[in-house]
């Protein structure tokens, strides 16, 4: 699976998140390939003017870079795939007036649920994390060092996350969840 630049080698109960104007696709290299999975894509106007719509901005993870997915555990991926079963049944034949409200609902739910199973992973991935603080602890240290402060000014989240090779996004999660501060 191509996700913008990276290939991402992707295994079940895998969640990658893409925002408008982002690439995804598949890379066959001549070979023929059948991916499987499921994609819940809407258009914007189904969540246009609903409270959900509103803060769409706050689900971070649809800034995330392909190695920051998000991996389920068995009982995880049965949730989601409840959402996207409620979200089907809205779309069968008999739509009503109640199937968008209870399709934007259900979509909210699965994105509420992917922020709870991230807050997980970033407890369960402790290890992993504790040699990212201490990559930015190093950076910062060294950055400190030189003259770049008084050059350039304070490290921005976006300089410090291309460093570690994190999207910002994850990054200042990461960073809040472990801390309690902002990045």
């Amino acid at each position: 699976m191509v996700y913008g630049k990276q290939t991402y080698d992707y295994q079940e109960g895998t969640l990658v998140f893409l925002a408008p104007g982002q690439v995804a696709g598949v890379n066959s290299s001549g070979e023929t390939y059948q991916p499987k999975g499921y994609a819940l894509v809407f258009h914007p106007n189904l969540i246009h003017g609903t409270s959900f719509g509103k803060h769409i901005q706050d689900y971070t993870f649809f800034s995330y870079q392909s190695n920051e997915a998000l991996h389920l555990s068995e009982r995880e991926r049965k949730i989601v795939l409840d959402c996207f079963s409620k979200i089907e049944y809205e779309l069968e034949p008999a739509i009503d007036k109640h199937s968008k409200g209870l399709i934007v609902s259900n979509i909210e739910l699965f994105l509420n649920y992917c922020v709870r199973f991230y807050d997980r992973q970033f407890i369960t991935r402790d290890n992993a994390h504790k040699g990212i603080l201490e990559g930015f602890e190093n950076l910062l240290n060294e950055y400190f060092k030189t003259d770049k402060p008084q050059t350039n000014g304070l490290p921005s989240v976006v300089w410090c996350a291309s460093k570690l090779n994190l999207s910002p996004g994850y990054f200042g999660d990461l960073i809040k969840k472990e801390t309690g501060k902002t990045a």
